[in-house]
């Protein structure tokens, strides 16, 4: 189920990818991310957030110099804390554009800290394997992002 889920992530991040350059005149927040992979610190400034209005969810995709990505889906979006074990969030890494390079969030947390006025920040810190066994710790993550609404 969560390589179903994964999938159609990625085929939403890229749909997301083509159309988040339409411009909203909403808010000029500065977008961010930070992160550690297995200890490695990472900061990225290309961060992109979508709310589904209709299904309440919210999408929040970064980018990493060389590649690497991280993103959330969040079902029933709302200020608190979200379990990446369950249904209501699918947390990703992923190391290259190749789904092989994907891992999935076993366990660990998303912490939405403020979701209003179009804009979204949270912490976030999970574990994630890909097929094949390998895992993965992401650890001390924070992100601020203006987000557009669909």
């Amino acid at each position: 189920m969560k390589q179903i889920r994964t999938v159609l992530l990625m085929l939403m991040a890229g749909t997301l990818a083509l159309t988040s350059c339409k411009k909203d005149g909403g808010s000029k927040t500065s977008a961010s991310m930070n992160l550690s992979v297995d200890g490695s610190a990472k900061s990225t400034s290309s961060v992109i957030a979508t709310y589904y209005q209709s299904e309440k969810s919210l999408q929040v995709i970064a980018t990493f110099s060389g590649g690497a990505s991280v993103s959330f889906m969040i079902q029933n979006i709302k200020v608190g804390s979200f379990d990446a074990s369950t249904d209501e969030v699918l947390a990703t890494y992923s190391t290259s554009n190749s789904f092989a390079d994907t891992y999935t969030g076993d366990s660990g947390t998303v912490t939405i800290t403020s979701f209003a006025n179009g804009t979204v920040k949270g912490t976030f810190a999970f574990a994630a394997s890909k097929t094949g066994g390998s895992t993965t710790h992401i650890t001390g993550g924070s992100f601020t992002s203006a987000y557009t609404t669909q």
